[in-house]
């Protein structure tokens, strides 16, 4: 993991800029017998859903993540932010060893990352901004957030070279947030 932040005033306000990248073993989070993954059940129609207990993308993955954004405290803040995601063959579901399941050692050969044959590739644009409304009421704060995002997917595959299933998808989110 590596990464640098850089914040300077700039007019009324705080530009700051961010670059992360982050690169994870497959085997983080995988480890004999006992995995670190969690469990939580959901209200929709009995579903569970199971995620890595730390960085969210678990391990086998690689990240790199550029922001910058713009405050003026009290009232009004922006942030555009870019991530490129590369995820291999290790998921929650894959057992980490070649006999197929978890409680030997693990034992996987391909542990370069990203693992397999087949690289998941997902590209996230993401604008949002929020206004915070004149107090009208000392104790009721009021904003209006809004959000644009964009993601695209592939899939890559090493041995031929050529990108596969690639989809992509906007989502557009306004919101107003009351605070007492």
């Amino acid at each position: 993991m590596a990464g640098v932040e850089y914040a300077h005033r700039l007019g009324n306000g705080y530009l700051t800029e961010n670059v992360e990248f982050i690169q994870t073993s497959p085997l983080l989070y995988r480890r004999d017998k006992v995995d670190f993954l969690a469990s939580h059940h959901t209200d929709n129609h009995g579903a569970t859903k199971v995620y890595y207990i730390g960085f969210p993308y678990g391990g086998d993955s690689r990240v790199l993540n550029f922001s910058v954004s713009y405050n003026i405290p009290e009232v009004f803040k922006t942030k555009l932010n870019i991530e490129l995601l590369e995820k291999g063959k290790m998921n929650v579901l894959h057992p980490h060893n070649d006999a197929g399941n978890n409680n030997e050692y693990a034992n996987l050969l391909d542990n370069k990352t990203p693992s397999g044959n087949i690289i998941n590739q997902y590209l996230t644009l993401t604008l949002s901004a929020e206004y915070f409304v004149p107090k009208f009421v000392d104790f009721i704060d009021v904003s209006i957030e809004t959000n644009l995002a964009y993601v695209a997917a592939r899939k890559y595959n090493k041995t031929t070279k050529e990108y596969t299933e690639q989809k992509d998808d906007i989502q557009f989110a306004l919101a107003l947030k009351i605070t007492f």
